[in-house]
């Protein structure tokens, strides 16, 4: 079952060139909405890391099941021996507030086409939310879209 819980999933809604709904680490991480490059909807989020480093677009999401799975459509680009990998991350979180061992899914590093990126995995007894995470690390520009999670 598919859940409309996050935070206007595709990135379509934007404010001062930050998705609503999600934290976006390290604060000086270029990114803005792209309503050219698009895998669906009217827009995609597009971030462009200079430097050889990491990044994170997070959301933290109410979720108590057992088994969580998420996805969304990536597109990479670099230029010469440069490169970018994305990839999906989840830390559960307990009624306490205590968050879990992060679980991720392998990292994708194609490029010049919108690729799929998943992620399904267990999650501990007592959950009762989830941050979610889309990691991204290298040099280079990316478009994410087409967010969505279910149980």
């Amino acid at each position: 079952m598919t859940r409309d819980f996050l935070p206007q999933g595709g990135f379509e809604r934007w404010k001062a060139n930050r998705p609503e709904g999600f934290t976006v680490e390290p604060a000086s991480l270029r990114t803005a909405p792209d309503e050219k490059r698009v895998f669906e909807g009217s827009r995609s989020l597009r971030g462009v890391l200079s430097d050889k480093g990491k990044a994170s677009i997070s959301a933290r999401i109410p979720f108590s099941g057992r088994r969580i799975s998420a996805a969304l459509r990536a597109f990479l680009e670099t230029e010469g021996e440069n490169d970018l990998f994305v990839r999906l991350a989840v830390v559960p979180v307990d009624a306490a507030g205590k968050k879990g061992k992060m679980l991720s899914g392998r990292p994708l590093s194609s490029q010049g086409k919108w690729r799929p990126v998943s992620l399904s995995v267990s999650l501990p007894a007592g959950t009762k939310e989830v941050i979610l995470s889309v990691l991204v690390e290298g040099r280079g520009r990316f478009w994410l879209d087409d967010l969505s999670v279910s149980d």
